[in-house]
């Protein structure tokens, strides 16, 4: 997209904010109509950090990101009062489909078609949640892994004299953190005892959540999603289906006065970042 594109875009609203994917943007936009907002779909998480911190370095300061949490942490406890540097903000829950695991709004959403009651869809989600936790285990046993390979990875040598010979460009990486604190444990997360047991104490931790109530947060609220997705929208077909039956829900909690607390907190901290009342 060229510089003028850009600017066009980011001029056509007082607020504007890059997401990672349509059911992202078809959330925010559903529970936030009528606001003055513009929401595009931007790519990866790391991409919409780097577009945001770009409009930023270039003086645009209404521009912002929303991404999913995922197995890492959310800044949602900025929210309230949000520093400067706050220009991406992590939703609480794991993705946006978890904002819309609601049985009430499910079964009165106007693609209902397989006319689940309230009480149905409460059983079927918690069936689905209770066959989820090794999944999950493993999800969270692979992100945890790969932070811990990619914490104080450097970057690349800033200045190119720095580095001219082996001799500099190995010091280059033997002197970093990643190489002096890190590499060495690195080789523990391949020994299977390690894995059996980190596996065995998330599912452990992953079955109580289920148990609590607490995967309405932590679980992959897309997987769910999308299976409920198969047994309440009975007629629904292609690409769109779920995107379709997500934006019932989000209405219907709109409708009845019942639009996540999460999305509430999210608008009034962007809002207020842009001199809009919350």
């Amino acid at each position: 997209m060229s510089s003028a594109a850009l600017s066009a875009l980011y001029g056509s609203q007082p607020l504007f904010v890059w997401v990672e994917d349509d059911a992202t943007r078809v959330a925010l936009t559903t529970a936030w109509a009528g606001d003055p907002v513009a929401i595009h779909v931007g790519g990866s998480n790391e991409t919409i950090r780097a577009v945001v911190e770009d409009a930023w370095r270039s003086g645009i300061t209404h521009v912002f990101g929303v991404v999913d949490r995922d197995f890492g942490r959310s800044n949602s406890p900025r929210w309230a009062a949000p520093s400067n540097d706050l220009r991406t903000y992590i939703l609480q829950s794991s993705e946006i489909e978890n904002l819309a695991l609601d049985p009430e709004a499910l079964a009165e959403c106007a693609y209902n078609t397989g006319r689940r009651s309230e009480a149905e869809i409460t059983a079927k989600l918690d069936e689905i949640v209770r066959g989820m936790t090794w999944w999950m285990a493993c999800c969270a046993v692979l992100a945890h892994v790969r932070d811990k390979r990619n914490e104080d990875f450097p970057s690349f040598p800033a200045n190119v004299t720095n580095v001219v010979d082996l001799a500099s460009a190995s010091a280059c990486i033997l002197r970093s953190d990643w190489f002096t604190k890190h590499v060495a444990n690195l080789p523990a997360f391949a020994q299977t005892s390690w894995l059996t047991t980190e596996l065995q104490n998330q599912e452990s931790r992953l079955a109580q959540a289920a148990a609590n109530g607490q995967w309405k947060v932590d679980f992959s609220g897309k997987q769910i999603f999308h299976r409920v997705s198969e047994f309440v929208y009975t007629k629904g077909t292609g690409k769109r289906k779920n995107i379709d039956l997500l934006q019932a829900v989000v209405q219907k909690q709109v409708d009845n006065g019942r639009i996540a607390v999460e999305l509430r907190n999210l608008r009034s901290s962007l809002r207020t970042r842009v001199g809009l009342s919350p």
